[in-house]
Formats: C-alpha cells, structure tokens, sequence
C-alpha cells in the first residue's frame, strides 16, 4: 500500500533573480510529496536549507538552536551546516508529521556540489540524528539546487518499526 503522507518540502519562501523559472515552478508546487510511504518504508523528497529571503547562507535564518548548532559544528563552512541543518530539520518536520522521527531513518542520500563541505555535514547531521547512523551515498554534482548557492541536498528513507 502506498500512500501520500505531507506536501510541506516544496514549500519555498521569498524570491531571487536566479534560476526565475525553476522557482516560479517551485512556488507554484511540484506533482510530488514531501514523503510518501510504501509498507514499512518513508521516502523523502530531497531538502534543501532555505530562509525566508533565499538559500541559507550562514546561522542567522535559523532557529536558536539551529543558530547555536551551526555556530559550534560548522567550522569554515558555515553555509553548508546551515543547510545541512535546514534540510534535516524540514525532514524532521515531515518525519513528525507521519508519526516519527529522524533517528527512524535508515537511509540517506547526500548531494554535495562540494566534497569540502563533507565534514560541516556530518557534525550537523551527528548533532541531529540520534543513535546509530543511517546508512549514506554521497554524490557530488555541480549544483544540487535550484540556485547556484545551494550547496546540498538531502534526500531520505525511513523505517517504520
């Protein structure tokens, strides 16, 4: 059995000059859920870290923990953890919407536009996912988003116990 679970992810906020027609697209919504479940199994849409004016570029956007979060883990690579954290973060919403949580992920596919930005991903994703890892691909591509300053994006797989 499948079936729809939220439509939250595709959600975007605010409005850049570039890649105008991917996000008129965007705002206008996408044939496609945030996460849709198949017997035990959650599928994720892939996440992006986004704040209100645009992709997320550092801590200030966040929310306090998530600004204390990035400020403490994200090194030199203060953009990437803070979409790292956006990104988790909106998995976590839709996680909850269904019923459960991030530490429920068994999978998780990175899409990094940067291998640097590796290391800023981990610590945020250690601070967010509790217990034992989900198993992980890490894929490099020149841009994972809709906008050259996306840096990442998360794509996930839950399990429901």
């Amino acid at each position: 059995m499948r079936s729809r679970l939220v439509a939250g992810n595709w959600k975007m906020h605010g409005s850049l000059a570039a890649n105008r027609r991917l996000l008129e697209v965007l705002k206008s919504g996408l044939h496609a859920a945030a996460a849709v479940e198949a017997g035990p199994l959650i599928f994720l849409s892939g996440a992006i870290g986004w704040a209100e004016n645009g992709p997320l570029r550092g801590p200030a956007g966040l929310s306090p923990e998530g600004r204390g979060a990035v400020e403490r883990l994200g090194g030199d690579r203060p953009a990437a953890a803070a979409q790292a954290w956006g990104a988790l973060d909106s998995m976590r919403e839709t996680l909850e919407a269904a019923g459960l949580s991030l530490r429920d992920l068994v999978k998780l596919t990175l899409y990094l536009q940067d291998l640097e930005d590796f290391q800023a991903f981990d610590a945020v994703c250690r601070a967010l996912v509790p217990g034992d890892p989900p198993a992980l691909s890490l894929v490099q591509i020149p841009q994972p988003g809709p906008t050259p300053e996306i840096r990442l994006c998360i794509e996930g797989i839950a399990w429901r116990p």
